[in-house]
This record gives C-alpha cells, structure tokens and sequence, in this order.
C-alpha cells in the first residue's frame, strides 16, 4: 500500500494467535467478492481472502505486534513449498524432510502429521535438549522472523498459537476451509502473496490518518472495498463517530458488506451463533451509513443492521 502512515499505539500480540475458529460461516458473505478485502487481526484476514476472489487485501490492524507478525508470516507463506512445510515451520518445528514426504505422498493421514508435528520437539528449545536431537538443521531465515515476532510479542506466542490451529482441525468444516487445511486455499494465498496482492498496514479504525491514506490509495487505484472485516472491534471502539466517519471515506463497492462477530453477552440481528461461541453476522456498508448519524448510538444501529453472513 506504499507509504501509508503508521498509527498503532499498543504492542501486545494477544490476538496474534486466533480464537475465533468458524469463519468459513461468512463464506456466503465473501464468496466471488471481488475488489478489496480488508480485515483486522492476523489469520482470519487470510481465511477470509482465501474464500473470495478478491484483487488486494489489506490487513489492518493497531497491534504493532501483530502487524510485525502479519509482515513475517507472509513472508513464510511465499517461501514454504507447501502448506505443510508452511505448519511444520510456523508450530517452530525442524524441517523433517521424511515426514513432509510422507504426508504429501498420502503415506500418512494429515490428522497424523499434525500429531507427529505436536510431538516434535521445537526450534527454539534450549543447547541441551537441541543436543539430544543431535543438532537438526537451523531453521530458515524467514521461519526464525517469524518465531522472533513471536517472541517479542508474548512469552510462549508460538504454544498460543499452536494450540489455537489444532482448534481448526477438530473439525473437518474449519480445516477445510482455512489455508491451513486446504492445499488449493494455501496456493491461492501464495499467489496473492507473490504478486503483492496483500499487504499488513499498522492502523486504527478510529484513527484519523491510515485508514484514510488506505481509502486514498485505493481510490487512486480504481478499486472498491468490498468486504471489511471488523471481528469483535467493534464492541471495543472508543469513538464510534471518527469510525463512521473513517467508514464513509472508504471506496464501498455498492454490495459491500461489514462483517463481524460479538461475543456471548450480545446477540445481533441475523448473527449466526458458533460451536466456539462467538456471533457471526454480516452489516451492508451501504446501509450501515445510510441509517448511521455518526453519534455513539450508531453501535446499536450497527447491531440492528446484522444479517446471517
């Protein structure tokens, strides 16, 4: 996205690893969606590219850790063979070339190759316990960016996160439809990748100047928002009016949706509640800011606005 300013105050990485894990329920929101995708977070900004058809993707979000993060873990995706590479080297795992042969020639069920991964011992383990491994090769370059975003952001991100993924593949539905559990999907992200389709950009979305540079840019591009991604920050917002206003400089395409997800205390129109808890629904932006007054109650207006994705 170029030189778009930087505008993230915290640096937590709290959410770097998911703990949302039915997003395939907006696919009826994001399928043959085409223009922009943009989305906060980290994975599920993935997740949800890998099920539209969109031109560019802009993940966005003020967790400076988690933009450190998004920022490496592309990197990972573009120099992985496969998805499979791709876990063994995200779960901080050593190369082992026999037992990515074995899962990519069907030798052994992927459910396998995830428990052999589980009970690999990690890259980042201490002199003494690499020892008893015999000293396996050193990971990649781009692997270690990524356990060092990691580290920087929480102790033990990468058990986090681990733990996280293995929630995604208790159930076929989940894994499936993720980039971690499709081969066609992780391809399709790898393409987008490469052609610097997807960028991470450090912002608010109540700031007052990314998200707008992000609207400018892609204006000047010709290019329409289609889907924007909010997850739960909506609940957390602390000036719902710049947010509209953030909004309404966005290049909405004319069936442009907002989609979100609540927490158990609320439940909004049309919002699909899921096995991991959380309410999935999608808002038409058109919509959205056509009822909004850009005052505080325009959450509520948000709310009542909720369709099933």
């Amino acid at each position: 996205m170029g030189d778009v300013p930087e505008e993230g105050g915290v640096f937590s990485g709290a959410f770097i690893p998911p703990n949302e894990y039915d997003g395939h329920l907006f696919a009826p929101a994001l399928k043959a969606k085409k223009g922009a995708l943009i989305s906060v977070g980290t994975f599920r900004a993935l997740n949800d590219a890998a099920l539209g058809d969109f031109s560019h993707v802009i993940i966005f979000d003020h967790d400076r850790a988690a933009t450190a993060f998004n920022r490496r873990n592309l990197e990972l995706i573009l120099t992985s063979q496969d998805r499979f590479q791709y876990l063994m080297e995200l779960f901080d795992r050593p190369l082992d070339q026999d037992l990515l042969a074995s899962v990519r020639a069907g030798g052994i069920a992927e459910s396998v190759f995830l428990q052999k991964l589980l009970r690999a011992p990690r890259n980042s383990w201490n002199f003494f316990e690499r020892l008893l491994m015999f000293f396996p090769p050193r990971p990649r370059p781009q692997a270690r960016a990524v356990q060092e975003a990691l580290e920087a952001a929480a102790w033990d991100a990468t058990g986090s996160l681990v733990d996280s993924i293995m929630e995604f593949a208790k159930q076929p539905q989940r894994w499936q439809n993720s980039y971690f559990g499709s081969s066609g999907l992780f391809s399709a992200i790898q393409s987008q990748v490469r052609e610097k389709r997807i960028a991470a950009v450090n912002g608010s979305l109540t700031g007052e100047m990314a998200l707008k540079a992000v609207a400018d840019r892609l204006k000047h591009r010709g290019i329409q928002v289609s889907v924007l991604d909010v997850s739960n920050a909506h609940q957390t917002l602390n000036d719902w009016p710049r947010f509209i206003q953030n909004l309404r400089a966005l290049p909405f395409s004319p069936n442009a949706v907002i989609v979100a997800t609540a927490g158990w205390m609320f439940q909004p129109a049309g919002a699909v509640r899921a096995d991991d808890g959380w309410a999935y629904f999608a808002v038409s932006a058109k919509q959205l800011l056509k009822a909004a007054r850009g005052m505080w109650d325009d959450w509520e207006v948000f709310l009542a606005s909720g369709r099933r994705p």
